[in-house]
């Protein structure tokens, strides 16, 4: 019998940085059962990561529980005709990186800014990245 997959994913994790790997994870199986290019499923795990453990870090890690409640991380993951839709969600604080100024590479680590490169790696893997709030 013929199993017929979906071409959405949809999961959640607690804004828990250990939660991010299995999410990524996720991702991987998901790209690899609809035989997505091995360089593919790599940049969008890479893009992914890199947005979600922003949201992580910064949204709830450094600023603790939202209204009292355990923050959460949605990523809805959906293949539309040559193109893959990502949508993430989240209950944390607002978090805009579209304005944050992605800082040249440097080939001398100790000259490397923290804070930054990770999104420029998103900026070249990506062709579209949008940000809304919607409440709070």
């Amino acid at each position: 019998m013929e199993q017929i997959l979906s071409n959405k994913l949809e999961i959640a994790i607690e804004s828990d940085i250990a939660e991010v790997a299995r999410m990524i994870d996720e991702v991987e199986v998901f790209g690899e059962r609809r035989g997505l290019p091995p360089k593919t499923i790599f940049q969008l795990k890479l893009a992914l990561d890199e947005l979600i453990t922003n949201i992580v870090s910064h949204g709830f890690v450094s600023h603790g529980f939202v209204d009292g409640r355990k923050g959460v991380v949605h990523l809805v993951l959906e293949l539309k005709d040559d193109r893959i839709a990502a949508e993430l969600l989240h209950n944390g604080i607002a978090l805009n990186s579209l304005g944050v100024d992605v800082p040249e590479l440097s080939d001398d680590i100790d000259e490397v800014r923290i804070g930054g490169p990770g999104l420029g790696f998103v900026r070249t893997y990506v062709d579209r990245l949008d940000y809304r709030r919607d409440s709070g």
